[in-house]
């Protein structure tokens, strides 16, 4: 078949680089195109013939791998069995593409491989910046027939109902038997390699005690299995054949496991020496299970190359409980353990549920109806078994801690963990305002807790009164809520940094008040291991946030004077700031969660936060975090005006409340951070924009932050405006103080009424100075605050700011 001549063309990069003809011939042509080092990541070929009217195409892609980009990582040492808690070093190797040794950075990861089963982990192999070229072009022949498409129309179309196909399965009586009082399911393939078939476990027979006699006889049981078949499922043949405990299980020291972490280690910066040579030195955790490791490495050149591996903790005799994640009162629930014997030889010995109270170490077996903590065990070599305890929860049961044991005399295992209770009721706070200003006599009657009486299942947690003639004092006792809260996004990460940080500057501020703090605090130590385990903590305070509640007043005391320790303060500080630090972007800016992107709001707050420590006179506020953060808002102002000036819309209205946070934030370091020459020009347009467009920027809190930021810019015109304007929307009660209604339902941040509210105070102190409109809005803020704090983390913080605003000295005048 001669198919004449044929028109090629070589793509790469999305253009044609070559084009030719080849000779007409009856047989197949070799086509040869040459391959540079351009061409790395692929070409495509286009092969275009026609005859008689037909064309013939055909594009093929020719790949061409990034290998001298690749680095080879192999191991010099790595062992893949590993006891718990064991000291390791593993070794590899890394070479480039002509084997030399090559000086590489190493990010490496060992974590627990069953973590994969929720979602699979997985790292690129090599960076995915070089490109990967795919064809682009494509031909067409003018002879193409028509679309048919257009007749579909006037086909005729009908719905046909088919049967449902079910696919054929084992009978359950096949697929399931029973040992003891544990239910047991295998695939019928599994059933057969231990030689039980259908007809053997039709003719088992289950004994009184709920054991399994499977009756087999010599002929009918597979090799092995006849021999001891009674022994593994029959209880008192068991035990005689393996033998029974000896005395010395239950002497015999056990080691027992409590580091379970999932994590073994990450090391994100390993570089390896001029022989191309990185060691990974750890420790291993307690956890019994299979662990992967991931590695990562890359050069100076971008070459990269990726390792992997995995590795098992185990030991002879092991346990593995299966707890549940957390248990919660009223739960009826069976334990469960395997005792696994990986030996060559049968272990006959015991396995024991032990719990306990978390906070006093007290015994809570008989709490929870373990009346029978201790089973027996016989298991035969490579195999395992189960056991299992009926727990209930009763109503106020503690924290837990378990420990599962196993032990057979030279043989011991076991594991210890924490396992938290749940209260089954919700908290509900009901507060009621007694309001008192000046001398005299009032009544207040508590109606919901007089018809409380009434419900049969409402429970009392507490009854807290609250007075203070100072309102400063409720800001302190708001700190520790900011201290404790427990998530770790950068918001309240910042919001805990900020409390110790107002905590200490109190404490600093007069002697007198400092030694409240030690009064309070006592000569105790809060040494329960609860306090110490900041996970178990963080999972308690977001489940039952009451349950460290203080029982009494003495006790709130204690607890407020703990966490304003000297020592405490300064170190929880220091790590609060490097974890700041390390969460700041290199573009200047914070992210929502540590490793995302830059969000202009969150640098905002952090930034405004670090000025208002600042203005209340806090020493240590870290200077190079702040400075970095306004080269980046000061530059996103700058392309907010540029795209302005690009949609020559320079006239409009342009003052939204990201920008007067914006401009407020920037007016706490005007005096000794001014802004450059390269963003003078959008920053004093914005100005311009905020003296014409305040009354229009929407929220009460906004326009509080024109006018703080024009009064510093020395405005003494509009600052005036704006806060008669906020006057005039204000509604004063006697009860209530002053408040604004239009701030009460909102989901925006600008209109946060405790937020707003705080904004208010700041305004009206240092713009006017009006006294007696912050201590009536300061009324209105103390009336929102409930048990311990404000709604939110932030709002919090924004109220404890504007307290501490008339100064700490009030603090130590105040009658305690």
């Amino acid at each position: 078949y001669d198919t004449g001549r044929a028109f090629v063309e070589v793509e790469h990069r999305h253009k044609i680089t070559q084009r030719f003809w080849t000779a007409p011939g009856r047989t197949q042509r070799l086509l040869e195109v040459p391959v540079t080092g351009e061409m790395r990541g692929g070409f495509s070929v286009h092969v275009t013939q026609v005859r008689e009217n037909r064309m013939l195409q055909r594009t093929h892609h020719v790949t061409v791998p990034w290998s001298n980009m690749k680095l080879n990582v192999k191991w010099e040492r790595f062992v893949s069995k590993l006891r718990p808690g064991q000291e390791e070093t593993w070794t590899a190797t890394i070479t480039g593409p002509d084997a030399e040794k090559a000086v590489a950075e190493m990010v490496a990861t060992l974590y627990d491989a069953s973590l994969d089963a929720f979602a699979p982990h997985h790292w690129q192999r090599q960076f995915g910046i070089y490109r990967h070229d795919y064809s682009s072009a494509h031909s067409t022949f003018a002879n193409n027939g028509r679309s048919l498409n257009s007749l579909l129309g006037s086909w005729k179309r009908t719905t046909v109902s088919i049967t449902t196909y079910r696919y054929r399965a084992f009978p359950a009586e096949i697929t399931q038997w029973h040992s003891g009082l544990r239910s047991y399911r295998m695939r019928g393939e599994s059933v057969m390699k231990r030689g039980l078939g259908v007809t053997a476990l039709a003719d088992a027979e289950i004994a009184e005690d709920g054991a399994m006699n499977l009756g087999l006889s010599a002929g009918m049981a597979p090799k092995g299995l006849a021999e001891s078949s009674t022994a593994y499922f029959a209880g008192e043949d068991k035990q005689q054949q393996l033998g029974e405990p000896s005395s010395a299980t239950e002497s015999a020291p056990v080691a027992i496991r409590k580091n379970l972490n999932e994590t073994a280690f990450f090391f994100p910066h390993v570089v390896s020496d001029k022989a191309g040579e990185v060691k990974l030195s750890f420790t291993m955790p307690e956890a019994l299970t299979e662990w992967r490791l991931m590695a990562f490495v890359h050069d100076a050149k971008t070459r990269s190359g990726y390792l992997d591996g995995r590795t098992v903790t185990s030991l002879d005799l092991m346990v593995r409980p299966n707890p549940p994640r957390f248990l919660r009162e009223g739960d009826a629930l069976e334990f469960t353990t395997r005792v696994i014997n990986t030996g060559e030889t049968a272990r006959v010995g015991s396995v024991k549920l032990n719990l306990q109270n978390a906070e006093t170490e007290a015994s809570a077996n008989a709490l929870l109806g373990n009346t029978s903590p201790e089973q027996k065990f016989a298991i035969p070599a490579g195999e395992s078994r189960s056991f299992s305890w009926r727990l209930t929860v009763p109503d106020g049961a503690p924290t837990l801690v378990y420990q599962v044991t196993a032990s057979t005399g030279d043989q011991g295992d076991g594991e210890e963990n924490y396992l938290p209770v749940l209260s089954r009721r919700i908290l509900v706070t009901e507060s009621l305002p007694l309001p008192i200003r000046d001398k005299g006599t009032r009544k207040f009657r508590f109606e919901k807790l007089i018809a409380s009486g009434g419900s049969d299942t409402l429970q009392h947690q507490s009854l807290t009164v609250q007075v203070a003639s100072n309102p400063a004092w409720y800001a302190v006792l708001a700190l520790p809520y900011l201290m404790e809260y427990p998530h770790e996004c950068t918001e309240q990460t910042f919001n805990r940094l900020y409390a110790n940080t107002l905590a200490a500057h109190i404490a600093k501020s007069d002697p007198r008040i400092r030694r409240v703090f030690d009064l309070w605090k006592g000569t105790d130590v809060l040494d329960s291991p609860l306090e110490k385990n900041e996970e178990l903590k963080s999972l308690l305070l977001l489940e039952t946030p009451w349950v460290r509640e203080a029982k009494d007043e003495s006790q709130a005391r204690r607890n407020v004077g703990i966490l304003f320790d000297k020592n405490r303060l300064d170190s929880e500080t220091k790590r609060l700031l490097e974890q700041l630090a390390r969460a700041q972007n290199a573009d200047g800016g914070w992210p929502w969660m540590p490793g995302g992107r830059s969000n202009d709001y969150i640098t905002l707050y952090v930034t405004t936060g670090f000025a208002r420590l600042r203005h209340l006179g806090v020493e240590g506020v870290p200077v190079v975090q702040a400075v970095k953060a306004l080269g980046r808002l000061d530059g996103w102002i700058k392309k907010r005006y540029e795209r302005i000036v690009e949609n020559k819309t320079l006239d409009g209205n342009h003052l939204s409340s990201t920008v007067a946070l914006y401009l407020y934030c920037r007016s706490f370091y005007l005096k000794d951070r001014p802004v450059g020459q390269a963003h003078k020009k959008a920053f004093d347009y914005f100005v311009g924009q905020a003296k014409k467009h305040w009354l229009k920027v929407g929220s009460r809190q906004s326009q509080a932050h024109v006018a703080i930021a024009l009064h510093r810019l020395g405005d003494r015109q509009v600052p005036g405006d704006v806060i008669k304007s906020i006057l005039e929307h204000s509604v004063t009660n006697e009860e209530l103080g002053m408040f604004w209604r239009d701030t009460e339902h909102s989901w925006w941040w600008y209109r946060a009424p405790i937020e707003t509210q705080a904004m208010m105070i700041e305004a009206f102190n240092e713009i006017t100075g009006d006294k007696d409109a912050v201590r009536e809005c300061q009324i209105w803020l103390i009336k929102q605050k409930q048990t311990q704090a404000w709604k939110t983390t932030k709002a919090t913080a924004d109220a404890v700011y504007s307290i501490l605003l008339g100064g700490d000295n009030l603090l130590a005048s105040t009658r305690l």
